[in-house]
């Protein structure tokens, strides 16, 4: 059995996502789910608790693990505020430069990539994209494609808006699939595997573990914004009004 530790690095990106990274893939094949409903994560049912758009399919299956209650409290939202996910396979051709920095860092880790997701959390109120919602992670659970060789260690490179760079480890321990933190806001998410220097994507500053909730450290300057990325276009309203 694989040894699993929470842990997560970061660092400012060497290069900034200058343009926005849109909604494509998902906006014409919308794979809409309610909170807390029952989806296939390779092949085992899990409940995913935030309502929005499933619609990546180089992976077997996503869930949100985090639960509802504890999303919209970490969201800071109130009554008739809904967290909401849009959820699909990243693609050069609609975020160039987030897949650029997302390359480079694999290059640099000398790790392969066995999937990339496009991954947005977030909240809507009377259909409406909220732009005040709190910073915030949840757990999210995705099933490794079925060519992914099941023996090997897998783990995440996190490219957010803001071009900070995390290298995240799996948290759960089944061999068929990864769990990994997402955080508020729009971002994408290379599952990995073979990484030979992680040490590249460590901070100066000494690493803090995150299951022994160290006091944080100051972590690097991050790389400038020089555009801010707007929430996505996908029409979740049926989802988030079935809850």
């Amino acid at each position: 059995m694989k040894f699993k530790k929470v842990l997560a690095t970061t660092m400012a990106a060497t290069m900034v996502m200058a343009s926005a990274m849109t909604v494509c893939a998902a906006d014409q094949y919308p794979n809409l789910k309610i909170a807390k409903e029952n989806v296939l994560v390779a092949g085992d049912v899990n409940m995913t608790n935030v309502a929005g758009d499933y619609s990546a399919e180089s992976v077997r299956g996503v869930a949100v693990t985090t639960p509802f209650e504890d999303v919209k409290a970490a969201l800071g939202l109130t009554a008739n505020q809904r967290p909401t996910v849009v959820i699909y396979d990243a693609e050069k051709k609609a975020s160039p430069e987030a897949i650029a920095c997302l390359e480079g860092a694999e290059k640099d880790a000398g790790a392969t990539e066995v999937a990339s997701l496009y991954f947005e959390l977030g909240a809507k109120e009377d259909g409406k994209w909220l732009t005040n919602v709190t910073d915030a992670t949840v757990n999210v659970k995705v099933g490794l494609p079925k060519t992914a060789d099941r023996t090997k260690t897998y783990s995440v490179i996190r490219i957010e808006k803001n071009g900070v760079i995390t290298m995240l480890n799996d948290l759960d321990t089944s061999d068929k699939t990864v769990t990994f933190e997402a955080t508020t806001g729009v971002g994408v998410y290379g599952i990995v595997t073979d990484v030979t220097n992680a040490a590249v994507l460590t901070p100066a500053a000494p690493v803090v573990d995150a299951a022994a909730e160290a006091p944080a450290v100051e972590p690097a300057a991050e790389a400038p914004v020089t555009e801010a990325v707007p929430a996505a276009e996908a029409e979740v309203e049926a989802a988030t009004d079935a809850e």
